[in-house]
């Protein structure tokens, strides 16, 4: 069985220092933290209609089909537990006669 052949001058310049990378980043747009300061929480802005740029059309548009989908899925919901939950019907049963 041959082995790979890997001369011996390549194997001293392999340095196994990017496996572990330093503590410090060399290149950044925050400034550095301060010792003993907690970490930032990295939380998500607000969001509005108007930082996504919306007008008065879009925003009645949108409340609008969230108010349809809210009535459906409660319609869906009420029909679903009543089915479940609900008395029992009367009549026409199959034990009858």
């Amino acid at each position: 069985m041959q082995r790979a052949f890997l001369p011996r001058h390549s194997l001293e310049k392999l340095n196994p220092s990017y496996l572990h990378p330093p503590s410090l980043r060399l290149f950044s747009t925050q400034p550095p933290p301060k010792p003993g300061s907690s970490p930032p929480n990295p939380s998500f802005g607000g969001a509005s209609f108007k930082d996504l740029g919306a007008n008065r059309t879009v925003k009645i548009v949108v409340y609008s089909f969230l108010g349809v989908v809210a009535t459906l899925e409660s319609i869906a919901w009420t029909k679903f537990l009543w089915a479940k939950f609900g008395p029992a019907p009367k009549g026409g049963g199959e034990g009858e006669a």
